[in-house]
């Protein structure tokens, strides 16, 4: 029987911000994930290292870390279920992080991952 993987939502988010950056054409270095993530560099390399033993990242003699298979399968299923809760709520709900409200152009989620455009259905026709 296969051995059941339990993640945070701070795993996940790390997943899915290190499968946006190699989607995007970026290598995720450390202090970029820092910065993407907010966090500093040693939460990365601690959260790296915890991921690579769980076989979803590989991480080897601090390099680059990539997504393994199953690393790459599991952020896709997730990034699925986030954008269809995204898709789904309503813009007000969710604030960015430079304060802007989320309902202004170019909405940007708490882990940096931008939101699907969507019409603006508060705006007159």
């Amino acid at each position: 029987m296969e051995e059941k993987i339990e993640l945070t939502a701070s795993n996940i988010r790390f997943l899915l911000t290190v499968k946006r950056m190699l989607d995007g054409g970026e290598q995720p270095k450390g202090f970029r994930l820092a910065e993407a993530l907010q966090c500093t560099r040693p939460s990365v390399h601690k959260m790296t290292k915890y991921l690579d033993a769980k076989e979803l990242l590989r991480y080897e003699n601090h390099s680059v870390p990539t997504l393994t298979p199953e690393g790459a399968r599991v952020a896709a299923q997730y990034s699925t279920y986030y954008y269809a809760i995204a898709d789904s709520l309503p813009r007000e709900l969710v604030d960015d992080r430079n304060g802007r409200k989320s309902g202004s152009s170019n909405a940007v989620w708490t882990d940096g991952i931008k939101r699907r455009e969507q019409p603006d259905l508060t705006a007159p026709a």
